[in-house]
């Protein structure tokens, strides 16, 4: 099945840059930078729920927003304007780590994001770094 992005997000002007399944309930979430939200759709790509995302604010092409979603249902999405990861549970930001910089804990452009299925640490790729960084999911 194939269907365009515009429908599924309500008709709205849209940039969804990445995708990825929410494990506990096999929801898939899309990211929407230009909407400021993480649109959840159903299995069946019916939309379900909008989680905003009010720093979101670039629509700069180079900032792309990114998420996957840990075995335990935690979200991780990028904000890579403010060069930062935001963890988020039941829809809401719960916290964010990073800042600009290129020491440890510090991204120049987070982009893309991957949680290794084996140890359930999560992979930041930091672009303008040159780097991926490895952190624990705790």
């Amino acid at each position: 099945m194939v269907v365009g992005l515009s429908a599924l997000l309500g008709g709205s002007q849209s940039l969804g840059v990445d995708v990825t399944i929410h494990p506990p309930t096999g929801n898939i979430l899309v990211t929407d930078i230009w909407n400021r939200r993480i649109q959840v759709l159903s299995p069946e790509l019916e939309p379900l729920a909008e989680w905003p995302m009010p720093t979101w604010e670039s629509h700069d092409l180079w900032d792309k927003a990114y998420v996957t979603a840990a075995a335990d249902g935690t979200v991780y999405a990028t904000d890579p304007q403010f060069s930062q990861v935001y963890i988020i549970s039941a829809g809401t930001i719960q916290a964010s780590f990073g800042k600009f910089g290129s020491e440890r804990n510090r991204f120049a452009k987070p982009t893309g994001l991957a949680i290794d299925p084996l140890s359930g640490e999560l992979l930041i790729a930091d672009a303008d770094n040159n780097r991926i960084l490895v952190f624990d999911h705790e």
